[in-house]
């Protein structure tokens, strides 16, 4: 429990009574030290220590630049660490939060400010965290983890999500006035937004000062009734407070009674309060009673605006939203999958941030990796060094010099391992930990290409880097790169890769202004004077970085027009959060030019697209003016943009209605033109309402006549193309492909500015399938560099889906001169926080570019399979037909069932059947047949499966492609493969299993309980090729990717019935 008496102790400033005598942690260890930054002097005192976890206090609060310069030398001394920056009236906390709510991950330092003498009880509760219990003996490790846990959104949305959607259906069925099923949703999903976003702004009294504003002015709406009198919620008051008080900044209400109903409310803008397109075409009526059930809802939970939650389990934030709405929309959109943060954070930052530093340090001449050279650690991955230091125990590192190691294959102690690693992962990770720092301090590191091939935090590295610019002229520089990149999400959903986005780009952007603030305090530049005065013309500098940023970087485009507004409210939320008064509370951005509803599959790219497939229809003057059309619509973007900066009311109003009726009169044109054009048969009408097309050179004029985006994120639909009736696609060279999610792709790569980056997640189908050739080759024509990661789904999955996945990730303009890959990762869900952070890319060699995309464990696994593969594959020894046949199970996940015998299958009427998805492969003599039956349950042939294919079928064509040649393999060793293979044989019977399916008892062999005999056969092999010394990296591999978690629910291990 919290404790009232902690707060007054922290308002007093008494930090050392507080930690010592409340929260029972120890004296100080350690002398006061002192941190000179630009010639001044600071000085930090320990006030406690628990374990080498040290908190520090500095009597003055600096400008956030200088205590990242802080924290960075006092990160030489004290690893682990809390700063307090305290004056007399504020104080700003620092310390290391991960955005796991275990707090595990990668910690990055926060900030949590508190005004002297104000309630607090979300640092009070953060206190409550890291205290120690009277006769509790806490690890270091317990303790770090309770101080970075995050916002635990998953555990809240669990218990919200299902209540949520059942009152939107609620709300969709009350709709009255209209007719339409899908526009009737529509208009629910957009009243509940709005609903939403007062209740957080009720919370913050912005609205007119009342905690509960909806609900009591739906109480004062019914006491008002009587004499005559009858009111609506919805038409007398929730329409005019939308419309009049929120979405338009006159205020001018229909009568004094309304005005006085509404309040003092502030004006909004942001286009989620304006008129909606369903409002001015419906006479829309909505019973009082549905508003009722809903605010009983929302009432049962918490409403605020940050991340900084207390431990009450109902607690409603932006985050739990997004969750919110990522399941909402993917429940509707067939193909849409909900992609968590930890994923949307990796793939921007692995292309926002390589594109800022790379401009940086081409346009001003900055070396970012001389930072990276003197402090390595600092840009490692905390999982990725996690317990680097701690000695393995001594009967382990016993069999270190043994072949097998018999013990390597168990549980590592969680004191130097990750959660569910084995001693081979262990120790490969550690190796893997110093590949990375040699490479960083012997400089080898000196490209952003490199930086993202060794998987390094650039994000730190970044904010680094502007810390230390040298010049007021390099810091604008940095301004303009970072105002320039342009970032969007072609199938944008709810908006997740966006949100993303923007938590990446408000701190780099508050880097720059406060390097910026710190050279103009000796220097004049009139150009960055200029910059900082719009700045503080704002509210504070973190409501001005974000609503610039929303309106200059993001942009996202969705078919699913529901998507489209939720992907904007998100963003709102994160302005308002921003603003602590209302008096401080400005106009929302537009972001209706940003965030567009349209198809990204049907549409013309730019006017070549209409001219290439006109047949002379589309006319030079045709052309002419449509490209004079996009200018117009250019410039009055500019226009509207610079109007909502420089926050003139008027002129936005005149921007919109100009811009909207630009759009609408252009889009006609170019609608009708594309029609034509494609020469399709229905009527235009019909054809604009169910392929809702997207023309990108008028959409987004003034970025693609530049050259494209430069960062493109996202993960597209996978639908089955046969699936989708209401529209039709072409011009693609992926067009014939079986699923969607490749001209998606393929429509991403084509608006990707030449030195931009692209980063997608597509199924795994993707890297190896000879169906999806064509879409492996766009991207090998047009990128330089191919950075691909994949992931399974058993144990854990990266969506709630059972999908198999890949992150592609792509930087470089001409054909593809590098393609690096990962093995395929299999982890139990502790493992989550520290995925993304340990992964290792390994560069493909020329030996292996006819097998796809395939993935790769290390260096080494990769000589070893171009070293076997010139030898020669299984398939060499096949015949057409034979009385001596090795089967096989034709799916697999944790190991490859191959067998002489096949294991009996049962109906459940207790008689024996035909086996199912078994194939077969016929060899010429018993001695192959044995041979290869062994071969096919060793852990090389399971590792090439892995490898290869899909990481569930199991195919003829990978089957005989295992790089293992009998015809290459002396008579000698041939000899002793198959004596292994009869005694594999006999033994199978002892591993027999069943797997309840159809119907049937399907028969199985549990290849597992053979490894003392399959691990000969692997030896064997690996002696034959001469390459005995790489037992070891196979090992590693097979552990990192055979995660059991024992039988299935279907599986059993004895019949219920006498076997005949």
């Amino acid at each position: 429990m919290t404790d009232d008496s902690w707060m007054d102790l922290v308002n007093a400033g008494d930090f050392r009574t507080l930690f010592l005598e409340k929260l029972f942690w120890n004296r100080p260890d350690l002398r006061p030290i002192s941190v000179v930054v630009d010639d001044q002097d600071f000085t930090l005192t320990q006030i406690a220590n628990y374990k080498g976890l040290r908190v520090w206090l500095c009597p003055v609060i600096p400008d956030r630049r200088t205590q990242r310069l802080i924290d960075r030398e006092v990160r030489k001394i004290s690893n682990e660490r809390l700063l307090i920056f305290a004056d007399d009236t504020v104080q700003e906390w620092r310390w290391l939060q991960s955005p796991d709510p275990q707090g595990v991950g990668q910690p990055h330092l926060a900030l949590h400010r508190h005004v002297v003498g104000s309630a607090n009880p979300a640092l009070n509760q953060r206190l409550q965290m890291i205290s120690i219990g009277m006769d509790e003996e806490v690890t270091l490790i317990d303790v770090l983890r309770r101080m970075r846990s995050a916002f635990d959104a998953d555990r809240i949305t669990k218990a919200f999500y299902d209540q949520f959607i059942a009152k939107q259906r609620d709300l969709s069925e009350s709709i009255q006035g209209i007719d339409d099923d899908s526009d009737r949703d529509w208009y629910s999903a957009l009243l509940m937004n709005r609903l939403m976003f007062i209740y957080f702004m009720q919370r913050k009294m912005f609205m007119d000062e009342d905690a509960d504003y909806l609900r009591n002015r739906l109480n004062r709406l019914h006491a008002m009734a009587g004499d005559g009198k009858f009111f609506k919620f919805y038409r007398d008051f929730l329409i005019p407070m939308f419309h009049t008080g929120l979405g338009d900044h006159a205020h001018d209400f229909a009568n004094d009674e309304v005005k006085a109903l509404v309040g003092d409310i502030p004006y909004i803008n942001g286009g989620i309060f304006a008129e909606h397109e369903l409002e001015s075409v419906n006479t829309i009526e909505v019973p009082d009673d549905i508003f009722v059930r809903i605010f009983d809802l929302f009432d049962r939970y918490q409403w605020h605006l940050d991340d900084s939650a207390t431990s009450n389990g109902n607690e409603i934030n932006p985050d739990v939203l997004g969750y919110i709405f990522e399941q909402f929309i993917n429940q509707k959109q067939q193909g849409a999958y909900y992609t968590k943060e930890d994923v949307t954070h990796f793939m921007t930052s692995s292309t926002l941030v390589p594109v800022f530093l790379e401009r940086l340090e081409n346009q001003t001449g900055v070396n970012p990796w001389l930072y990276l050279s003197d402090d390595p650690d600092r840009y490692i991955w905390e999982s990725l060094k996690y317990g680097a230091g701690i000695p393995l125990p001594v009967e382990i590192e016993a069999e270190r010099q043994e072949q097998l190691r018999p013990s390597w294959g168990s549980a590592a102690t969680s004191d130097a391992a990750l959660p569910g690693e084995t001693w081979w992962e262990l120790e490969q990770r550690r190796a893997n930990y110093r590949a990375v720092f040699d490479a960083a301090q012997n400089h080898q590191i000196n490209s952003v290409d490199k930086a993202v091939t060794f998987n390094l935090d650039l994000e730190n590295l970044a904010i680094d880097t502007i810390d230390r610019l040298n010049s007021p002229e390099q810091v604008m520089t940095a301004w303009r790169i970072l105002q320039e990149i342009r970032v969007i999400d072609p199938t944008c959903g709810s908006g997740a890769f966006l949100f993303a986005a923007l938590k990446i780009l408000q701190p780099m952007y508050s880097a720059v202004l406060d390097s910026l603030e710190r050279h103009l305090k000796t220097v004049s530049l009139p150009e960055g004077d200029a910059l900082l005065a719009r700045v503080h013309d704002h509210a504070n500098q973190d409501y001005f970085i974000l609503k610039h940023a929303t309106l200059v970087n993001l942009y996202g485009v969705d078919i699913m027009k529901e998507a489209v507004e939720i992907a904007r409210l998100r963003l709102f939320l994160k302005l308002v959060a921003a603003i602590d008064n209302k008096e401080q509370l400005e106009p929302l951005p537009d972001l209706d030019f940003n965030i567009k509803a349209g198809n990204a599959l049907v549409g013309a790219l730019d006017e070549d697209d209409i001219e290439m497939h006109s047949d002379d229809l589309f006319s030079a003057e045709s052309s002419g003016q449509v490209r004079q059309s996009a200018d117009r619509i250019s410039k009055a973007l500019e226009r509207f943009r610079d109007a909502q900066e420089n926050r003139n009311t008027s002129a936005v109003a005149a921007s919109r209605a100009e811009l909207r009726s630009l759009l609408r009169d252009v889009r006609e044109e170019v609608n009708k033109q594309y029609h034509s054009a494609q020469g399709l048969n229905n009527k235009l009408d019909e054809w604009v309402e169910s392929h809702v097309p997207f023309h990108w050179f008028i959409e987004f004029p003034a970025v693609m006549r530049n050259g494209g985006f430069d960062v493109v994120v996202g993960n597209p639909p996978y639908v089955q193309k046969s699936k989708i009736t209401s529209y039709k696609y072409k011009g693609f060279a992926t067009d014939a492909l079986p699923d969607i999610y490749a001209p998606c792709t393929e429509r991403a790569v084509q608006i990707t500015r030449s030195d931009g980056r692209l980063s997608l997640i597509l199924p795994v189908s993707s890297q190896f399938s000879s169906e999806f050739k064509p879409l492996r080759a766009v991207f090998e024509k047009r990128f330089k560099n191919l950075w691909v990661s994949t992931f399974a789904e058993r144990p854990s999955r990266l969506f709630s889906v059972k999908v198999r996945s890949a992150i592609l990730t792509a930087g470089g303009m001409g054909r593809m001169n590098a393609l690096h890959t990962t093995l395929t990762h299999s982890w139990i869900e502790a493992y989550r926080p520290h995925l993304l952070a340990t992964l290792t890319y390994t560069k493909r060699p020329d030996s292996l570019s006819s097998e796809g995309w395939i993935r790769l464990p290390n260096a080494r696994i990769a000589d070893l399979l171009g070293v076997l593969r010139k030898r020669g594959v299984l398939g060499e020894s096949l015949v057409t037909r034979s009385i001596t046949p090795v089967q096989y199970k034709k799916t697999a996940t944790y190991y490859l069932s191959a067998y002489v015998d096949s294991p009996t299958t049962y109906s459940v009427k207790e008689q024996s059947v035909e086996p199912t998805l078994e194939g077969s492969l016929s060899f010429a003599t018993e001695k192959d047949q044995l041979a290869a039956s062994a071969i096919l349950v060793s852990k090389l042939a399971f590792l090439w499966w892995n490898l290869t294919g899909d990481c569930f079928n199991v195919t003829k064509t990978t089957m005989v492609s295992v790089p293992f040649s009998l015809r290459a393999t002396s008579p000698e060793r041939l000899s002793e493969i198959a004596v292994l293979g009869e005694l594999i044989r006999e033994a199978m019977p002892t591993a027999r299993s069943w797997d309840m399916n159809s119907g049937k008892y399907v028969g199985n062999y549990a290849v597992p309980e053979l490894r003392e005999l399959t691990n000969e056969v692997d030896l064997l092999m690996l002696a034959e090729a001469g390459m005995s010394d790489y037992w070891h990296d196979i090992e590693y591999s097979y552990f990192r990717m055979f995660k059991p978690t024992g039988l299935s629910a279907t599986s059993v291990r004895e019949l219920p019935f006498a076997r005949s």
